[in-house]
């Protein structure tokens, strides 16, 4: 009894004298002892781990992954938890991915998922707590940013630029963050007068995040036209797309913006480009992802949270526009 009282902290009647617990820090330390931290986890019914889990992607981890945790990092250090990282195993069976997301091992569960991920609809219906961020998912309270604001900025800018037909390059499978930001950006620019011509882009991994070469018959079909007729700028549903657009058109003679404007979206750095010259729209990740934490912690302590939590977004101009 003196023991558990001296090195795990037990409530009881139990007094040790001083001399008694130097003697028995003394051995354990001697012993090399160290309290069980599971055991404690389980009588608590804590382990005070918090889980991440994204979408499969194949290559390495984009800068905007690498906000996202680093934020989950600050996060859980300010709310005194620690993060556990689950691997995204390609092919990995659904029903052991769910079970091993779910095994009590972590108090709770942040995901960055597309809204169809077949992990969705069993997170959603459990009593697990979980938090989406980035992509609103319905049933599972969510932190985004404010993409629809931000489509509204990326067209209005441009207009004030004197720019009235613009091609915006999205993807073929969209998230509802894109999807936002397009509609809102349509939205604002047909409100303006403006033309918009869409491209999807087919598939999305680095080095080029699915864009096109300038002399690609689909991007010549656009820039082609009769002069008068032609987008004088592109808008772009991610800064990745955007420094892969710039470094391959440039190659090409194209410059920016006198030939093209070019405007995006997330304000992230990438291969140093978007700091120097990118005008975007910059959407605060790591106060997203803070905030994820913040959001889950009161759902692990029982306490009612909003189905959805939005981040504003501010206009950073470069000189891309």
């Amino acid at each position: 009894m003196a023991v558990s009282v001296v090195l795990n902290g037990s409530r009881s009647g139990t007094r040790v004298s001083e001399a008694t617990r130097q003697r028995i820090m003394t051995a354990a330390a001697e012993l090399g002892y160290r309290r069980n931290g599971l055991a404690r986890s389980l009588k608590r019914g804590r382990t005070n781990i918090i889980g991440f889990y994204r979408y499969y992607a194949r290559g390495p981890l984009s800068a905007f992954h690498a906000e996202v945790i680093s934020g989950l990092e600050e996060g859980c250090h300010a709310a005194h938890k620690e993060l556990l990282i689950h691997g995204t195993f390609h092919k990995r069976p659904h029903d052991d991915l769910l079970a091993g997301l779910l095994d009590r091992r972590i108090d709770g569960l942040i995901v960055l998922l597309y809204p169809d991920d077949r992990l969705v609809a069993p997170l959603a219906e459990s009593r697990f707590p979980v938090v989406a961020l980035a992509d609103a998912i319905p049933g599972i309270p969510s932190v985004v940013v404010d993409d629809a604001a931000g489509g509204r900025m990326m067209a209005a800018h441009l207009h004030e630029r004197g720019h009235r037909r613009v091609v915006y390059f999205s993807l073929r499978h969209d998230p509802v963050s894109m999807v936002r930001r397009y509609e809102a950006f349509c939205g604002e620019a047909r409100a303006r007068g403006m033309t918009v011509f869409h491209y999807q882009a087919e598939t999305v991994a680095p080095p080029d995040w699915g864009v096109p070469d300038w002399d690609s018959d689909a991007m010549q079909a656009l820039f082609g036209r009769p002069e008068g007729e032609q987008p004088t700028a592109v808008a772009c549903w991610a800064d990745v797309a955007a420094d892969a657009l710039l470094a391959k058109w440039e190659c090409h003679g194209v410059r920016f913006p006198e030939d093209v404007a070019l405007i995006s979206f997330d304000g992230i750095p990438t291969n140093g480009l978007t700091a120097r010259h990118l005008t975007t729209v910059v959407a605060p990740w790591r106060d997203v992802s803070r905030t994820a934490v913040s959001v889950l912690v009161a759902r692990i302590e029982g306490k009612e949270v909003a189905p959805e939590t939005t981040v504003p977004v501010t206009l950073s101009v470069g000189t891309t526009t």
